[in-house]
């Protein structure tokens, strides 16, 4: 059962898929509306306030970034979760980049779309530890768009300083950042005994038998320039996995 009770939108132009989706949110305790295409989403979400909507990619007229998009504009806060089965990598990139919380494959079990959804409607707070301004800048403007809180360090003892200090989810962490570095950073985590998730974040090449040290609070790394997909991956990944 949820936490709480939350208004869902269901945008699909499959009616059976749509309807499944909406009796397992229904099981949950959620309340929903279905709309069988972006126009008629739009025209529900100036009506009615949503907290969470599954947007199907592939639509007749309006396609599903276009979709989100608009859904944007109508409701800034609103978290959306892309639903597809056929869409290319590049459509996906462009509803990432358009604010997509996460995206589900279909068919979608069971547990993937309570677990999404409960992702999507609790905050996530991510700490971006990393000194490159522009980098973190774009970081936090992109994750910010997908309604994720972010916090930002640009030096490992700030970086410590602020999982002190802030609830954080998951870090977001570069290894050569000034002041304690990356690998100074994941040791004071491991003594300090801090239960994060970490997803490190590098444009240089890390040794393996180095990062396994720290396992399993590394659960990711990757490689700048980082791809929006690839990001929302991570972070979703490092969401579900203990610490």
């Amino acid at each position: 059962m949820a936490d709480r009770s939350n208004e869902i939108l269901i945008i699909d132009d499959d009616v059976d898929f749509a309807e499944s989706m909406a009796d397992l949110l229904e099981l949950e305790g959620h309340q929903f509306a279905i709309a069988g295409d972006g126009p008629a989403a739009i025209a529900l979400a100036q009506q009615r306030q949503f907290d969470l909507a599954f947007v199907d990619m592939k639509m007749p007229g309006m396609d599903g970034v276009e979709t989100l998009r608009r859904l944007r504009e109508v409701q800034q806060d609103l978290r959306i979760i892309v639903v597809t089965g056929h869409a290319s990598p590049d459509q996906l990139d462009q509803a990432v980049t358009a604010g997509a919380f996460t995206l589900l494959e279909k068919p979608c079990p069971v547990e993937n779309v309570i677990a999404a959804a409960q992702r999507a409607t609790q905050p996530q707070v991510v700490l971006i530890a990393d000194d490159d301004p522009d980098f973190s800048d774009a970081l936090a403007d992109s994750l910010a768009k997908s309604g994720r809180r972010v916090v930002k360090a640009d030096t490992g003892i700030s970086a410590l300083d602020r999982l002190q200090s802030d609830d954080i989810d998951v870090l977001l962490l570069d290894m050569r950042l000034p002041k304690l570095d990356g690998y100074e950073v994941l040791r004071a985590i491991q003594q300090q005994d801090v239960t994060i998730p970490v997803v490190i974040v590098t444009a240089f090449p890390v040794a393996d038998d180095e990062i396994r040290k720290f396992d399993p609070i590394v659960s990711e790394i990757l490689h700048k320039p980082i791809g929006p997909r690839r990001l929302v991956d991570a972070l979703n990944k490092a969401a579900t996995v203990p610490v």
